[in-house]
């Protein structure tokens, strides 16, 4: 299992929350997909969903920075996993 990651800086404000993915202003992996879109709830284990850009496939990704990306490819993604 993968170590978990230490949150830095602080949590995302509840009253003025950031655009597009509430965590990219602390994330270390944040891309610009993340600072303008939330992303979609991914299913990356039997038991466990993620909401983040780095569980999408980058070609579906790249869709979606370019509007494109629809609910249906990320059921296909999430059903490779």
């Amino acid at each position: 299992q993968p170590p978990a990651l230490a949150g830095q800086g602080a949590p995302p404000s509840l009253l003025a929350p950031p655009s597009g993915c509430r965590f990219h202003p602390r994330c270390p992996f944040a891309m610009d997909v993340c600072k303008r879109k939330a992303p979609p709830s991914v299913a990356v284990a039997p038991d466990h969903v993620a909401a983040c850009w780095l569980h999408v496939d980058p070609a579906e990704r790249q869709a979606s920075d370019n509007g494109s990306l629809t609910s249906a490819s990320v059921e296909k993604e999430t059903q490779k996993r």
